[in-house]
């Protein structure tokens, strides 16, 4: 047996595609939903769809003394225009521990073979960089990133395939505020992956 009770304003119908079901609109938008059979099985989930009316509207602001509630849904409209707004070029930058620990169970030789993944997978014309950490930070690129071409992949090819647990201890904290002093340009949206045994000082 199914009885629910749906409260909502704007509902433009009630169905599903589940199971037979009969809709009874009440007073006070209240829809009162049962199965249309007495003998229904329930040998499969009981899908509801509840359809709004397309001129509800999409936003509800709730304001008080210190507090504001906003809720909203964007457009589809809305969307594309935020996406053709600003050309998006993605950052990636790749922050690897270094450190004596990392010597251990061969977790350098996993690094220098994730790295190397890492790098086939980049999508053209973005940009990144390669930091080295441990007691000091290096990073393979002065600038925060470089962008990714032939060139400079090889390089950093060359470098991930160098890569050594000889950097002493785990201060992670260095690089990080480095990065953090380098803010994305605009339109550039910056990720970053840290490859690490986690002991971190």
């Amino acid at each position: 047996e199914l009885r629910c009770r749906v409260e909502k304003t704007n509902i433009s119908r009630v169905s599903s595609t589940s199971h037979p079901i009969q809709v009874e609109v009440g007073q006070e938008h209240v829809y009162v939903i049962e199965f249309a059979q007495q003998n229904t099985h329930l040998d499969r989930d009981i899908l509801l769809d509840i359809e709004l009316a397309s001129n509800r509207s999409n936003t509800i602001a709730v304001m008080e003394p210190g507090a504001v509630m906003a809720s909203f849904t964007p457009t589809e409209e809305d969307c594309k225009r935020a996406m053709n707004s600003v050309e998006t070029t993605n950052e990636f930058i790749f922050i690897i521990d270094c450190s004596g620990s990392m010597g251990d169970e061969n977790k350098i030789g996993l690094a220098r073979e994730s790295m190397l993944l890492f790098l086939k997978s980049l999508p053209l014309h973005c940009h990144f960089n390669i930091i080295r950490f441990g007691s000091t930070h290096e990073a393979l690129f002065d600038e925060i990133t470089a962008i990714y071409n032939e060139e400079n992949a090889q390089k950093a090819e060359r470098l991930v395939s160098q890569l050594m647990a000889d950097l002493g201890g785990t201060e992670l904290l260095q690089p990080l505020e480095w990065i953090e002093q380098h803010p994305p340009q605009k339109g550039r949206a910056r990720q970053m992956f840290l490859l690490t045994d986690g002991e971190i000082s």
